[in-house]
């Protein structure tokens, strides 16, 4: 008998929490040309795993992001290390591990006012709020707050996959107006060239088109 769909998921998730434990140890010292390395590395796989987030692809934007935290917690104090913390708050609370995410993200922004960042603490923030809002921890309102204070700190990729995200909640909720007005406010910040075309913003897009009827 071949296994299940639900102990497919159930073996994963031992997986994904059984990395993250072993990710979890003190930040660390690596120096020199290895630390450089390192750090090429992390952005890397932050950049591969946030590619296939957009692409609604999560089993591989996971992975992609354990190696992401994997090596930037080798690197010392740095914006890897912080966005790594993040990463570790959003994969632990994305297996219900709610606890250990606000520890994570406590640790991140602890980080990220030690290196007086505010790019980066806006990252952080972002990252929480976004994740927060999927595993229906709040109705968006943090991710609004996030938008609206540190909206400025975000880039354009961040910003719309906030208003995509919002907009589909407020579908999910029947709520096409609000829908629309965040739609409206994403096609103001449209400015980047190719931004529209991500799936996850067409996808959203297209769900306000059928709810108006076109």
């Amino acid at each position: 008998r071949l296994p299940s769909r639900r102990s497919h998921r159930a073996a994963f998730r031992l997986a994904l929490i059984a990395s993250l434990l072993r990710s979890t140890p003190g930040t660390g010292k690596a120096d020199g040309w290895k630390r450089e390395k390192y750090r090429l590395l992390s952005n890397l796989y932050r950049s591969l795993a946030m590619g296939y987030r957009r692409e609604l692809e999560p089993r591989l934007s996971t992975l992609f992001s354990l190696r992401e935290i994997q090596y930037g917690l080798k690197v010392g104090t740095s914006a890897e290390t912080v966005r790594a913390r993040a990463r570790q708050a959003v994969l632990t609370r994305s297996s219900g591990r709610e606890r250990w995410a606000r520890a994570f993200t406590a640790r991140a922004l602890r980080g990220a006012d030690q290196l007086g960042d505010q790019r980066l603490r806006a990252y952080v923030e972002w990252t929480d709020a976004m994740s927060t809002l999927d595993r229906g921890g709040d109705d968006g309102s943090r991710l609004r707050r996030v938008l609206d204070e540190k909206g400025q700190w975000l880039n354009a990729g961040e910003y719309l996959d906030a208003l995509a995200v919002l907009c589909w909640d407020s579908l999910l909720h029947g709520d096409t107006t609000a829908a629309e007005v965040l739609f409206q406010h994403r096609r103001e910040r449209v400015g980047v060239e190719g931004q529209g075309g991500r799936n996850a913003t067409v996808a959203a897009e297209a769900g306000l088109l059928a709810r108006q009827g076109h």
